[in-house]
């Protein structure tokens, strides 16, 4: 019996439907994969809360600190979670794989993707708006990955842009709060958008990635100027 051969333009349609079906499906793979990258993003920030609230019971309520190499004070830093066993939990998945934590300065070198926002809040000043803000929010923003948003995270990942972690760029970022949640928050910045040299503007800046709270007039001139959006 004689074999039919396909033709050209029975060839051609096959072709043409699997040429579909490959544009149809890495659409769908693509945000599966993005998805089960912020999954294990919000599992790691909620095992880095853990350890800030193991290291916050041993230190009578403070967050970590250390000695700075450059100044020799006192200054916040995530460094000593490491013996909580975070270091290898600081990088998001969407991040390069020395994250952004490698940077002048940092001893231990942790890969870190993730900006934390009590170590925004240095100096004397500083420390009294962060006890303000736990006066008035007792569940502020600790911890923001700013690499769920292309824009941003193109920003983060390109060149010259090690050290930066976009804590004060508009966008979504995937959160933690002292309570453990985590959750996708969209902040806008202030009018002024780039943080100054002058301490109270930073003090509304760093407000207004931390709460959704009018910042007392003391701390920050008067208005709260951010816009947020939860999103589970």
């Amino acid at each position: 019996m004689k074999k039919r051969a396909l033709t050209l333009i029975e060839i051609l349609t096959v072709i043409t439907i699997l040429a579909i079906l490959v544009a149809i499906l890495i659409p769908v793979i693509t945000t599966a994969k993005l998805s089960a990258k912020k999954t294990v993003c919000a599992n790691q920030l909620r095992q880095v809360g853990v350890a800030l609230q193991l290291y916050s019971d041993d230190a009578n309520g403070e967050y970590p600190v250390q000695l700075s190499t450059f100044s020799g004070t006192i200054i916040r830093s995530v460094d000593p979670l490491v013996t909580y066993g975070t270091k290898s939990i600081m990088r998001c998945p969407l991040d390069k794989p020395l994250g952004r934590g490698r940077q002048l300065g940092n001893e231990l070198l942790i890969p870190r993707s993730y900006s934390f926002n009590w170590i925004l809040w240095e100096g004397e000043s500083g420390v009294d708006a962060w006890q303000t803000l736990l006066q008035l929010d007792s569940n502020p923003v600790v911890a923001r990955c700013n690499f769920h948003e292309q824009r941003v995270a193109s920003f983060l990942t390109s060149a010259g842009h090690q050290s930066a972690f976009g804590s004060f760029e508009n966008g979504y970022g995937l959160v933690l709060r002292r309570d453990l949640s985590v959750s996708l928050d969209k902040r806008s910045t202030p009018s002024k958008n780039i943080p100054g040299s002058n301490s109270v503007d930073l003090h509304l800046n760093k407000w207004v990635v931390t709460t959704n709270i009018p910042c007392p007039a003391d701390i920050c001139k008067g208005d709260n100027l951010s816009k947020s959006v939860r999103e589970d």
